[in-house]
């Protein structure tokens, strides 16, 4: 096994979530390569050199093969993994929106997500400390949203998936978040379907205007106490920044005596 320094991949370091943990680790040091669309935003917000940055567009599978041959070029052996794209389109009734958009935003969201992870998966940093692999989920696993049905699949998709990764791969954590209503740019997408989900768009409008948001530094602060925790605590599981009691110490120990709490499961279904 090779020392552990941290090294990182932010997949999607130009989201608002993505530049915001850029910052808290650079700042603490860790060594940071980034995947970024449109990278003059990226260099205007966050303190990285250019070369740090790599094109990738999860809409383009030749783009994240190229990604991650570019990594596989350079040797990186990362320790932390974040991935961050995500989109909310197509918004509408399954029935009447154009069902290779709705193919196109489950890819983006779910099968992209999980290329970059296998393709990345070779050059994890093994040591004392499991490298982690964060994810973000969206709204849906206790409801179910109108209109967004390509977005709230794949994320509930995720969640399983990363309980798969975590039962398959031991040497590794992986945990996914749902980071509640943050203001950053997704929410465009929103206001821009009004005539799909007015209501969505009329909530949306709502919390921007009475800035009703999570701060995103809960968002990253959340990611630190994964990293910090052990991966019978953390790994596997999907904690909600808003609603879960992450940065109590009680739920340590509910955690450690329930397996099966904070995972997708069915609920209340004994007779």
């Amino acid at each position: 096994m090779v020392p552990q320094n941290p090294k990182a991949v932010i997949v999607g370091i130009s989201s608002d979530i993505g530049m915001a943990v850029a910052n808290r680790w650079l700042e603490q040091g860790v060594t940071l390569l980034g995947s970024a669309r449109h990278p003059a935003e990226v260099l205007a917000k966050v303190s990285i050199e250019p070369e740090s940055l790599i094109p990738c567009d999860f809409s383009d599978l030749g783009s994240i093969e190229a990604f991650i041959s570019h990594i596989e070029n350079r040797q990186f052996y990362w320790n932390r993994l974040v991935i961050c794209p995500g989109t909310m389109e197509p918004i509408g009734r399954f029935d009447t929106i154009d069902f290779d958009e709705w193919e196109r935003g489950f890819r983006i969201n779910f099968l992209s997500t999980l290329r970059v992870i296998r393709g990345l998966l070779p050059l994890r940093q093994l040591s004392d400390r499991p490298p982690t692999v964060i994810l973000f989920a969206g709204g849906g696993v206790n409801s179910a949203p109108k209109n967004f049905s390509a977005y709230t699949s794949s994320k509930i998709g995720l969640i399983k998936m990363i309980e798969l990764l975590a039962e398959e791969i031991a040497d590794t954590r992986f945990t996914i978040l749902g980071p509640g209503w943050v203001d950053t740019k997704i929410h465009l997408q929103t206001l821009a379907a009004e005539r799909s989900a007015a209501q969505a768009a009329a909530e949306t409008r709502r919390r921007i205007e009475s800035k009703d948001f999570v701060p995103i530094r809960r968002v990253v602060d959340c990611i630190e106490w994964v990293l910090s925790e052990n991966a019978e605590i953390v790994s596997g599981r999907n904690f909600s920044v808003a609603n879960d009691g992450w940065d109590v110490p009680s739920l340590r120990n509910k955690l450690m005596q329930n397996p099966q709490a904070y995972k997708l499961r069915r609920h209340n279904n004994d007779n």
